[in-house]
């Protein structure tokens, strides 16, 4: 029998053992590839796929991914609650859906919680109950409702930041606001008082058991339980009072306002009316300016047209 030498003997054993190594450790990594890329498994880069939600920057490379715990699990929506106390908003919106904001957060509807994903980092950040932007981009600003129902401002440019806290009943803006996207007040709701705040969070109104459904440089509308309105100053002088006001309308720099089946048009509310027209049916009523020509609708027909 043939005797290997001893170096040859030492260097066998060495190879031997270094397979020994290898060989599970190889066979891992392969098992370990093969789990990772099931993990991140998404050949088409669908947005919902396979129970997640998943998230890749633009060069198409892997962020993160959410786990959905219920059937009803998407990209959030907004809301408007505006109308259910007539305010004057913005009704131009094209999309309740929300975006990915600022590459980094996103809203996403699990169930009946609305959560904040963090996708940088894949943890959510915090949950919300309803979020509101009127169908638009506002900067990357939120009106949301948390989930003890109080309403706050966010804004998600940067760093977050909150414009106002969540201790409000309702938070809203007026059309003019959200279409310049002049986020300097809001008409805002607190223990059963309706009050016109700044960002600064400083009062720019009085306080009102009225709902404030509308206001501009000169003039507070307000709303009472018997859906009448009434017309103020910021000096809390009342206008129009010899009229039972039913509805208003801002085209402009007039105010038209429906009493008694009438509607009066004014330039200035100091003054008396400049036209009045009899008005029938104004609940689908529409007033149109151009060229100092006020065409006034019901829907699609034209009941009449005003010079003034």
């Amino acid at each position: 029998m043939k005797i290997m030498p001893k170096h040859k003997k030492i260097s066998f054993i060495i190879i031997v053992v270094l397979l020994v190594i290898l060989i599970p450790l190889t066979i891992l990594g392969f098992i370990g590839r093969k789990v990772n890329a099931r993990l991140l498994d998404n050949p088409n880069h669908d947005l919902y796929y396979k129970g997640h939600i998943w998230f890749y920057d633009n060069d198409g490379n892997f962020k993160s991914k959410y786990e959905c715990i219920n059937e009803k699990c998407e990209i959030s929506k907004t809301i408007i609650n505006d109308d259910e106390y007539d305010i004057n908003y913005y009704k131009d919106g094209k999309s309740r859906d929300t975006k990915i904001i600022s590459d980094k957060y996103v809203f996403i509807t699990d169930g009946e919680e609305i959560e904040l994903f963090d996708i940088s980092i894949g943890n959510v950040i915090t949950k919300y109950k309803s979020i509101k932007n009127y169908y638009t981009n506002l900067n990357d600003t939120y009106i949301i409702q948390n989930a003890n129902n109080k309403w706050g401002v966010l804004n998600f440019v940067g760093t977050l930041k909150s414009i106002l806290p969540f201790e409000y009943d309702f938070i809203g803006l007026i059309d003019e606001a959200v279409a310049e996207v002049n986020l300097d007040k809001f008409i805002v709701e607190k223990d059963n008082k309706w009050q016109i705040i700044n960002n600064q969070k400083s009062h720019v109104s009085g306080s009102f058991d009225e709902i404030i459904t509308y206001y501009n440089d000169q003039y507070i509308f307000l709303k009472n339980d018997n859906n009448i309105f009434k017309i103020i100053d910021y000096q809390d002088n009342e206008y129009l009072k010899d009229y039972v006001i039913t509805k208003y309308y801002i085209v402009d720099k007039y105010t038209a306002i429906i009493s008694n089946n009438n509607l009066y048009i004014f330039e200035n509310l100091n003054n008396n009316y400049i036209k009045s027209v009899p008005i029938t049916n104004s609940d689908n009523l529409i007033l149109e300016l151009n060229n100092n020509k006020l065409t006034i609708k019901n829907n699609d027909n034209i009941i009449q047209v005003v010079e003034l």
